[in-house]
């Protein structure tokens, strides 16, 4: 009996370090991520980095794409259509997990990625795509990061840092996700 194949996608600043970990040389998972190029450690040999404009190698299980400083909207879009749409129709998973992390978004105090709440709605249409296409629309998403927004909120009178854009990135993710 066959594992199910699932796929994992980890959308965030930060590596996902303890997935990578976990499924060093599991060919029952796909894995994609997008992360800084600064944020990234070698925790097993099948996992090797891109960048944007770099090719996927051919039948892989990790596809790490190192997302420049600055990175906006149609940038993460953009790598998820060249990148992961391809393997997730090779690979044909039967669910789809999000390790969903905002620390992304515009502004985020740990990170510098210009992505917007409208952003994470085009990229949460994108996996629901795959999950409606192979896996029966089944898609799980665990929130995993996402800190104060700097500079401060205009709209917050005295604060120096808000969680507006936070909540406004989970909002438009979960908006979608309905």
């Amino acid at each position: 009996h066959s594992a199910l194949p699932i796929l994992i996608v980890d959308w965030d600043f930060h590596q996902g370090n303890g997935t990578h970990g976990f499924l060093c040389k599991n060919e029952a998972a796909l894995f994609f991520e997008t992360f800084s190029p600064n944020m990234y450690s070698t925790l097993c040999d099948d996992f090797a980095p891109i960048g944007p404009g770099d090719a996927v190698p051919a039948n892989s299980r990790r596809i790490n794409v190192r997302m420049p400083s600055g990175s906006s909207n149609d940038d993460f879009v953009r790598a998820f259509g060249e990148k992961l749409v391809p393997a997730a129709e090779a690979f044909k998973p039967e669910l789809v997990l999000l390790s969903c992390g905002f620390d992304l978004k515009k502004f985020d105090t740990h990170g510098d990625f210009n992505v917007t709440a409208a952003g994470i709605s085009r990229l949460t249409r994108v996996l629901m795509q795959i999950a409606d296409q192979f896996a029966g629309g089944k898609i799980v998403s665990l929130l995993e990061g996402g800190y104060a927004d700097w500079p401060r909120d205009a709209g917050v009178a005295g604060s120096a840092e808000t969680y507006s854009g936070l909540s406004q990135c989970a909002e438009s993710h979960v908006k979608t996700l309905m």
